[in-house]
């Protein structure tokens, strides 16, 4: 969940094609255990990205790959890493969870990344991002579509908000939120089988404000709901979980 987050926020700060720009980012995430638990807590928030005049782009939050800037839209793709799920994720969060007992580990896999966004104004933009696993067949495919708009800037500072939803084929959505005979025995928890539909949503609202040419502060908080068999869930604690994340950037 802090890997989504955090690249959410990485990407829509990253550099902008026609500069060679390095961009780091430090600071402190308040996010749930998993989509959908009840339990959420604080833990860091750090990115890494470089990308030069050409679009290649190498970060911790969105892989290696290149972003093409067309007439009025870009495109990008790259490869990337999908993080896993633990079963006892007690070295992520530094305490253990007990709410995945039973539903075994989900392996973190290579993922290939095809992205594109279109400026429908000068505040109004949308984006979409289809990602293909490449390693774990059982782990699914998944895309993101998101629109945002910048309701207020000026020269230090920008309000942005948005609105992204995610869509999980039948494999992404049952590893994610489906329950198996298997692990229903182990958990305790009812089995449920989970079809191929969206699954979650995110309003969010973002503020940057700029320091000076290489420093700036981003802070987000945002809503995430949960949609259709991921909602029905018993792995659903919570229809909706708060998110929020502050970094400080240094680019150069």
């Amino acid at each position: 969940m802090l890997g989504s987050l955090s690249s959410a926020s990485a990407q829509e700060i990253s550099a902008p094609v026609g500069n060679h720009s390095h961009l780091l980012g430090l600071g402190t995430a308040y996010v749930p255990d998993y989509a959908g638990a009840a339990n959420s807590r604080l833990v860091p928030a750090l990115f890494a990205e470089y990308q030069n005049e050409e679009g290649f782009f190498a970060s911790t939050t969105r892989g290696l790959g290149k972003l093409t800037r067309h007439a009025n839209w870009t495109s990008s793709i790259a490869l990337s890493y999908r993080a896993g799920r633990p079963e006892h994720p007690a070295l992520l969060y530094l305490s253990p969870t007990e709410a995945l007992r039973g539903m075994d580990d989900i392996s973190g896999s290579m993922t290939a990344n095809l992205g594109a966004s279109a400026r429908l104004s000068d505040s109004v933009t949308l984006s979409s991002m289809a990602s293909f696993d490449l390693k774990q067949e059982d782990n699914g495919n998944s895309l993101q579509l998101g629109i945002s708009a910048a309701i207020w800037q000026s020269m230090h500072d920008q309000i942005e908000l948005k609105t992204t939803l995610h869509y999980g084929d039948a494999s992404y959505n049952q590893r994610y939120f489906g329950i198996s005979t298997t692990q229903s025995l182990r958990s305790g928890l009812p089995a449920m089988a989970s079809s191929a539909g969206w699954n979650r949503s995110l309003c969010s609202v973002a503020w940057t404000h700029v320091i000076d040419q290489n420093w700036s502060v981003r802070t987000l908080a945002g809503i995430q709901h949960m949609l259709n068999d991921a909602a029905e869930s018993p792995l659903s604690k919570m229809s909706g979980n708060l998110l929020l994340i502050s970094t400080v950037n240094y680019s150069f």
